[in-house]
C-alpha cells in the first residue's frame, strides 16, 4: 500500500509510514475476548469475559499438590483462578485463605520448633481437610459445572518450583530453628544434684583395678574393688556415677559396660528437660517411653508393642518399660526380641534411663539405684575420685 502523505511503499498493516511517520489509517490490532487484561488483576493473569474459555491451573491438581507444599500453595493458585475468572467476591474470599494457609503454616513452624513435631503434623493436617471442603472443593465443582473441560490449563512449570523451593526452604528453616533452640535450652538445663552412695572401700592388700576411656565428648571411668564403681561425664556436662556387684568391663558404646564373658550388660543414660521436650507425652516417661519405641521401631524395622508400668524404687519415682516384637527370617521359625528399661526420675524433668540385661538383675539393678548420683561440680567426679583412691588419679 502507498502512504496517504508521501506515497512511499508500505505493508498493509502498518499504522503509520515508516519514511515520513504519518498515519495510514490502518486499524489497531484487536485481542481476542478470552486476552483481555483488567485493570488491576496480577500481572500475568487473565480475566475472562462472559462466554469465553478461561484460561486456569486444574483447581483439583491444585489440591493434591497442597498436600506436600501445604494449603498455603493451594489458596495462591485458587485465588489467581478466581481473579481469572472474573469473580471478585470469591477472589477476595481466597485471599483470606491465603492469609489464613500463611499463618497455620507459621504455627506449624513454631509448634515443630518449640514443641512437638507430631503436634505440628497433626496441625498441619486437620487444616489441610479444612481447607480442602471449605474452599478447594468447591472451585472444582464450580469449573466443573461451569465448563467442564472445557477450559485452557495454565502450565505447572513456574508453580511447581515455587512450591519445591518453598518446602525445601521450610524444612530448612525448621531445622535450623530446632537447632538453635535445642541448644539455647540445653545450655540452660543445669544437672540437678543427687548425692552418690559409694560403699566403703573394702580392705584390700592390693589396690584396685581402674581403666579410663574417652569417646568424642564422652569419657568413663572404671574401678573395681569388691564391685565395680562407674563414673561418667557426658558433655553437655552431665556428670553421674553408680556401684553394681561383680566385676564388669566395658561395653562396645559409651554408656555400657559388660561382664567379663560379654553375656551381661549394664547401662545408664541421662534424660533432661530438653532431651524430652520435643517427643509426644504427656509425662518425662511417657516421653522416654515415646522415644524409646520409635527407636526400637526404626532399629528392627517393624511395628513393637510396649508397655509402661510402675517401679517400686527406694529413692526415685520410677516406671518399668517393656517392649516385645517378633523377628521371622523364614517360614518356619521366628525370633522373639524383648527390651526392658527403668526409668528414674531423679528430678523434676530429668530421667536417668536404666538399662540391665544379666540374669541376676535384680541385685544389679537394686544396687545401681541405691548409688547412683549426679553431680553439676564444674569438674565432674574427679576431684572424689583423687580423694577415694590416693595416688592413682592425678590432678588434671
Amino acid at each position: 500500500m502507498l502512504c496517504p502523505s508521501c506515497g512511499a511503499q508500505h505493508q498493509e498493516d502498518a499504522r503509520f509510514c515508516s519514511k515520513c511517520g504519518a498515519p495510514t489509517g490502518a486499524a489497531a490490532p484487536q485481542m481476542t475476548p478470552s486476552q483481555t487484561l483488567t485493570q488491576g488483576s496480577p500481572a500475568g493473569v487473565i480475566q475472562t469475559p462472559p462466554g469465553a474459555r478461561p484460561i486456569l491451573w486444574n483447581p483439583n491438581a491444585a489440591a493434591n499438590w497442597s498436600l506436600p507444599f501445604s494449603p498455603a500453595f493451594g489458596s495462591i493458585l485458587n485465588y489467581l483462578n478466581w481473579k481469572a475468572l472474573g469473580e471478585q467476591d470469591r477472589a477476595r474470599k481466597g485471599l483470606i485463605w491465603v492469609w489464613v494457609s500463611v499463618g497455620v503454616l507459621i504455627l506449624v513452624h513454631v509448634l515443630t520448633a518449640l514443641a512437638s513435631f507430631a503436634v505440628a503434623r497433626a496441625l498441619a493436617f486437620l487444616y489441610l481437610v479444612v481447607w480442602y471442603f471449605a474452599t478447594g472443593r468447591k472451585q472444582a465443582r464450580y469449573v466443573r459445572d461451569t465448563y467442564g473441560s472445557d477450559y485452557t490449563r495454565r502450565p505447572w512449570g513456574k508453580p511447581l518450583l515455587f512450591g519445591t523451593l518453598g518446602f525445601l526452604g521450610f524444612i530448612a528453616l525448621t531445622a535450623a530453628s530446632t537447632y538453635i533452640l535445642f541448644e539455647f535450652f540445653a545450655s540452660r538445663d543445669e544437672v540437678p544434684v543427687v548425692p552418690i552412695a559409694l560403699g566403703p572401700r573394702p580392705s584390700a592388700d592390693r589396690p584396685p583395678w581402674v581403666s579410663i576411656r574417652s569417646f568424642d565428648r564422652h569419657q568413663e571411668v572404671i574401678v573395681v574393688e569388691g564391685g565395680t564403681s562407674v563414673f561418667v561425664s557426658d558433655e553437655p556436662r552431665r556428670c553421674f556415677a553408680y556401684e553394681i556387684p561383680g566385676v564388669w568391663g566395658w561395653g562396645n558404646e559409651a554408656g555400657l559396660i559388660r561382664s567379663l564373658d560379654g553375656s551381661e550388660s549394664v547401662g545408664v543414660h541421662l534424660y533432661s528437660p530438653t532431651d524430652l521436650r520435643f517427643v509426644a507425652g504427656s509425662t518425662v516417661f511417657a516421653r522416654a517411653a515415646t522415644l524409646n519405641q520409635e527407636t526400637y521401631q526404626e532399629l528392627t524395622g517393624r511395628r513393637i508393642s510396649a508397655a509402661l508400668e510402675p517401679f517400686n524404687a527406694t529413692r526415685f519415682k520410677a516406671m518399668t518399660w517393656t517392649a516385645s516384637w517378633v523377628i521371622e527370617p523364614s517360614a518356619k521359625d521366628s525370633l522373639h526380641g524383648r527390651a526392658e528399661k527403668v526409668f528414674l526420675e531423679i528430678a523434676p524433668g530429668w530421667l536417668a534411663q536404666v538399662t540391665v540385661a544379666a540374669s541376676s538383675s535384680d541385685p544389679v539393678l537394686r544396687r545401681l539405684i541405691e548409688t547412683l548420683g549426679t553431680t553439676s561440680a564444674q569438674d565432674c567426679y574427679w576431684r572424689l575420685l583423687r580423694e577415694r583412691y590416693l595416688g592413682l588419679f592425678p590432678e588434671r
